[in-house]
């Protein structure tokens, strides 16, 4: 397993680049020039951006009453009440004219065409089932009606099919110019109403003569003389449709996905959620603030008479009861969700990016002008300025001056709400949200989990950031736009997220927007320069003190306003990191190589349950035909055995030279480590053996309770003689402090064709489970199967065979870690016959 990533803290980052005299001058120069690139952007987006083609010129109010005076002209009298703004979009349109623009063609101002991409259809019902409705253009322009049909006097058919023709010919003429268009043969239709009057569809299909591909269907009822219905449809050639861009077709693709994607993250995030709750690592608190906050928004559009806008009814309509029932469910299950994925995201990112919520949480507990919050703020004004403005670079290079058509419909829907300010900052904090949401907080909690944050880890999260981006903006005419847009977005955030806190690349996020929302609202509104100015004022005013709470202000450590929630995944990741480090310190400890001793054959195996073993063994060269051998049988306590293990490989390094007493030197090594243990702690079992194949001997010390130390030789009579220890072991107890050890030594005879095996609990306790419960009376009936000069070959057959087979020892491992270690003696000619072999 890698080594778990972590970010540096705010401070730390921006001390690394400040002692720098290159760094420092470039963060210069990026806070110094950021106003100015900003006054840079904006500008160049109100003066440069085709959107202005857009503009609308209508409100609420207005609409209405250009309606009223429409019907009134024609004799309709229409009442105070009943009045409902119906939006409409044509997307094939919309397609056409952003893709053109992005093309480079030349677009006509959208006044001098029939209909507009999206207009609002103002109906008054008060008129019961014939009801009026005028179709209103951005500009205020009426582009279609409907009256109520009028009755007419019996004339001859002929007579009043011409005089149809005539009446609706005279309307075509007045909405398009013939220099323009290429205007069709008229299509006439007789037909008859549910009255049994006889009217006329009369229909004419006008090109536009400079865009051949964009062509316009107008369509007019005719009741005698009187037109009462108008209606035009604007249509794209399918030449000009099949030939889309290619990140036009990509997020098509993309999105035939999107449903499945949707359910496996939210799986992904609920299984995340339930996961957290088990280890206490979630907050659920903050899981229903979020879900609240959510409700909250669409709450105060329910009640601002515009559930039409969220809902996508009509404008300003209410929606049936039944409706906003099942939709006010749909969104509290979606709100549940949200607040459960936010949870969720928040505990990961929390372990892979440490220090990344500090300045979230110093806000939420009250730290509101600490440092924290006050740098948050002021990097992120800073990050918004150069995104905003690099964002406008690339839309007016590569995607003709003209926004995705999402924005422009959400400005023009905004438009005519009741309050369009009160929708405007509504919904855009919750765009923002679930931008960041499944942008960004989803992507690093899945890569997050992987533990790969370097190298490939990066890309694939670049990668997943950039496809979320493009599914939740989409609308782009060119992938160079695309790549250059979301690219420069997700730099931004991921680098504030890396260097700096989630909060930061939040702010960031939110500022962008506010930007670009409030320069297209007064780009297509035309809103007065005196309600402008406060705003920008406002934030100008946030980020002056903003820079004061970061010169002044308090810095928090994470630790200081971590809330109670985050300090059970603080101190796992603690305990995370110290086991990391203490197995890394543990296989340098290790034995790499047993070493060879003349006259003895010597091997070892440990196969750890966990990151840190408990078990250890080594062996320690005190001669050409003498050396000394160490076991270890872990307590199964992690940290405290590996302290242990590290204490003991120490003293014995020092120490196992001067002394030839396995009994002396294990009395001292226990004495010395009781002064590492506290009270009620109990000793590691351990086994120190001095093999000297000069003299024959095994002399050992053990704790009471080391599970083996088996002595194996062959008998006069040919049989295998197995005895547990020496055959005359003594025991002594020492005291050492309020605690007593029982320590047993004594001296084995080691001749030739004897073995001695020393093994764990953990392996105690697998031949347990492997049937073998007696293991020295099964040595007795099984060791001619094992024997042989080569300890490797007999490790490896006994291990085998005890546990089942070779798929069994590397199973086995559990719960328990498991040591076995086998010594052999082997004289010279056999040694010398079997390397020869």
């Amino acid at each position: 397993m890698g080594q778990q990533p972590s970010m540096w803290f705010p401070q730390e980052g921006l001390q690394r680049i400040w002692r720098h005299k290159v760094g420092r001058t470039i963060l210069l120069v990026l806070l110094v020039l950021s106003p100015v690139v900003l006054t840079i952007g904006i500008r160049a987006k109100l003066s440069r951006f085709e959107t202005a083609n857009f503009s609308i010129e209508t409100n609420r109010e207005q609409c209405i009453r250009i309606a009223r005076d429409f019907l009134a002209k024609r004799g309709v009298s229409a009442g105070q009440d009943g009045w409902k703004l119906e939006f409409q979009q044509n997307e094939d349109f919309f397609e056409y004219v952003h893709r053109s623009l992005g093309e480079g063609k030349d677009i006509p101002r959208f006044r001098r065409f029939p209909i507009a991409p999206a207009v609002i259809q103002v109906r008054n019902e008060g008129s019961g089932e014939d009801a009026a409705s005028v179709v209103i253009g951005p500009s205020g322009a009426i582009v279609g009606y409907r009256l109520p049909s009028l009755s007419t006097a019996n004339s001859a058919r002929t007579e009043d099919r011409q005089l149809a023709l005539a009446s609706a010919r005279q309307e075509l003429d007045s909405l398009v110019s013939r220099e323009d268009y290429t205007v069709s043969e008229e299509r006439v239709y007789e037909q008859t109403d549910s009255r049994n009057r006889r009217l006329f569809r009369i229909e004419w299909t006008a090109t536009r003569r400079d865009l051949p591909e964009l062509s316009f269907t107008i369509r007019y009822g005719v009741s005698g003389s009187t037109v009462f219905s108008q209606r035009v449809e604007a249509e794209i050639a399918e030449g000009f449709r099949e030939g889309t861009s290619l990140a036009s077709t990509l997020h098509k693709t993309l999105t035939g996905f999107v449903p499945f994607y949707i359910v496996a993250l939210i799986i992904y995030m609920l299984v995340r959620y339930i996961q957290r709750t088990l280890e206490k690592e979630v907050s659920h608190g903050r899981a229903i603030v979020v879900a609240l906050y959510l409700l909250v928004i669409v709450g105060v559009v329910f009640l601002n008479s515009d559930q039409g806008i969220l809902f996508n009814i009509n404008v300003g309509e209410r929606a049936p009861r039944a409706v906003y029932i099942l939709v006010y469910f749909m969104v509290g299950l979606a709100a549940l969700l949200a607040g459960a994925s936010y949870s969720s995201c928040e505990g990961d990112i929390r372990e892979s990016f440490k220090g990344s919520m500090t300045s979230f949480d110093a806000l939420l507990t009250g730290r509101v002008f600490s440092s924290n919050v006050g740098r948050a703020f002021a990097v992120g004004f800073v990050a918004a300025s150069w995104l905003f403005f690099l964002q406008v670079l690339a839309i007016l290079a590569f995607e003709g001056g003209l926004e995705e058509p999402s924005s422009l419909v959400f400005v023009y829907r905004m438009a005519h709400a009741q309050i369009p300010a009160v929708m405007v900052f509504l919904l855009m904090p919750l765009g923002v949200g679930f931008v960041l949401l499944f942008g960004l907080l989803i992507p690093l909690s899945i890569v997050g989990r992987l533990r790969r944050i370097q190298g490939a880890g990066w890309a694939f999260l670049l990668v997943m950031v950039l496809v979320n981006l493009f599914l939740l903006h989409g609308g782009f005419v060119t992938l160079a736009g695309a790549a250059a847009i979301l690219g420069t977005e997700a730099f931004f955030l991921l680098t504030l997220v890396r260097f700096f806190d989630l909060m930061t690349a939040y702010i960031c996020r939110v500022l962008v927007s506010y930007l670009a929302v409030l320069t297209d609202v007064q780009m297509l509104t035309s809103m007065p320069e005196h309600l402008v100015l406060p705003m920008h004022g406002v934030v100008l005013v946030s980020l002056i003190v903003s820079l004061a709470m970061m010169r002044y202000g308090k810095e928090y450590k994470d630790e200081e306003v971590r809330p109670s929630y985050a300090r059970a995944l603080a101190e796992r990741q603690s305990l995370s990191a110290q086991l990391s480090a203490a197995a890394v310190a543990q296989a340098q400890l290790s034995l790499t190589a047993v070493p060879e001793v003349e006259g003895l054959s010597i091997a070892a195996v440990c196969r750890p349950a966990r990151v840190v073993s408990g078990d250890y063994f080594d062996c320690f060269l005190l001669g050409p035909r003498s050396v000394g051998v160490l076991m270890i049988s872990g307590a199964r306590r992690g940290l405290l055995d590996a302290m242990a293990i590290a204490f003991t490989k120490g003293f014995l390094l020092e120490r196992v030279h001067a002394s030839r007493s396995a009994h002396e030197l294990l009395s001292d090594l226990l004495e010395n480590l009781s002064t590492l243990l506290q009270t009620g702690d109990a000793f590691p079992e351990l086994c120190f053996v001095f093999l000297d194949s000069a003299k024959g001997t095994a002399s050992y010390s053990r704790t009471e309770r080391f599970p083996g130390l088996v002595s194996i030789r062959k008998s006069e009579s040919g049989d295998f003689a197995v005895r547990e220890g020496a055959k005359a072991e003594m025991s002594s107890t020492r005291s050492m402090g309020e605690r007593s050890l029982t320590l047993r030594h004594g001296t084995i005879p080691f001749a030739e064709q004897a073995t001695l095996l020393a093994y764990s609990c953990g392996f105690e306790r697998s031949l347990v489970r492997a049937g073998i419960g007696d293991f020295r009376e099964w040595l007795r009936g099984e060791w001619m199967r094992f024997a042989s000069t080569d300890a490797g070959s007999t490790l490896q057959k006994l291990a085998n065979t005890a546990m089942g087979g070779a798929a069994g020892w590397q199973a086995q491992s559990g719960e328990e870690d498991r040591t076995l270690m086998v010594m052999n003696t082997v004289n010279a000619s056999a040694k010398a016959v079997e390397r020869a072999a």
